[in-house]
């Protein structure tokens, strides 16, 4: 067995920060669910990530070819090339496409805003955005229930906004300036989602999942009433016509909990500080 090499001085200090955080339950991991698994985690409420006519649309845009934005005239015609695999750098040098300018205004008329700004992530929106819009002098005041990624220095993934902010946008939001665009698959997926959307096609969906969400509350409220009214602060059900299909577990041995879930093949998660406050643990 080979001698291992010892720490650097920066690895040690990474050793002795993860031990820390392992010793406080606070470890992240990368997993990936089991087949079979049951979902209670993801955000996919709508099962719009595994819809069958979602995906045949996305695999005919992956296989259309990509639609141009000028013609030119006196050039000899040729079949349009086929659309890139991947993207060609940011979309202020060769990122830039007729499918994402096309994206952009399909989004922003759906949501009823001026214009929109795509960015490769939800993160990288926020810091985009509140890295460039407020200027010296302004002040951003936000509450405790703000998204942990805009916390501690204020920083989807589009920006629904009027044209005129779209293009200072395009000019001072540094993750979209020296980012490489979002690839021709990538668009494809939200342009197949925002075509089945738009064409109303969710609304069984919805109806199936308010269903869904209804019977899960009515069974939970059946259970809690078996227990001593202190329960109730470990799972609060609201009480609204319209109940939401998230439905917090508060407890203060959240990944204990989340383990013993997945043991018995229902996928959920421990969402742990600081992504949520200390003491607002959930499962």
């Amino acid at each position: 067995m080979a001698d291992q090499k010892p720490l650097t001085g920066l690895e040690s200090t990474f050793s002795h920060l993860l031990a820390r955080r392992r010793s406080r339950s606070l470890l992240r991991r990368l997993t990936t669910a089991p087949p079979g698994t049951v979902d209670f985690s993801s955000n996919d409420y709508l099962s719009l990530s595994t819809h069958p006519e979602i995906r045949s649309t996305f695999l005919s845009l992956l296989q259309a070819p990509e639609p141009t934005t000028t013609t030119t005239t006196n050039v000899p015609s040729t079949p349009p090339p086929p659309p890139p695999i991947g993207s060609r750098g940011s979309r202020l040098l060769d990122g830039n496409n007729a499918l994402a300018l096309s994206l952009e205004s399909l989004i922003a008329a759906h949501h009823r805003a001026g214009s929109g700004l795509l960015f490769n992530s939800g993160f990288d929106a926020n810091v985009g955005l509140f890295s460039s819009v407020p200027q010296p002098g302004d002040y951003v005041v936000y509450d405790e229930l703000i998204h942990a990624s805009l916390t501690p220095q204020p920083p989807a993934a589009i920006v629904l906004c009027t044209p005129l902010t779209r293009s200072y946008l395009i000019n001072y939001a540094r993750p979209l300036i020296y980012t490489t665009a979002l690839s021709h698959p990538s668009l494809a997926s939200i342009s197949a989602t925002y075509a089945f959307l738009t064409a109303n096609k969710t609304t069984p969906l919805l109806t199936h999942l308010h269903t869904l969400t209804t019977l899960a509350h009515a069974l939970l409220a059946a259970l809690i009433a078996r227990f001593p009214a202190s329960t109730l602060s470990l799972l609060p059900l609201p009480t609204t016509r319209n109940p939401s299909p998230i439905l917090p577990v508060f407890t203060p041995h959240p990944r204990q909990l989340a383990a013993h879930c997945q043991a018995k093949g229902y996928m959920v998660r421990a969402i742990v500080a600081p992504t949520v406050p200390r003491g607002a643990e959930r499962t």
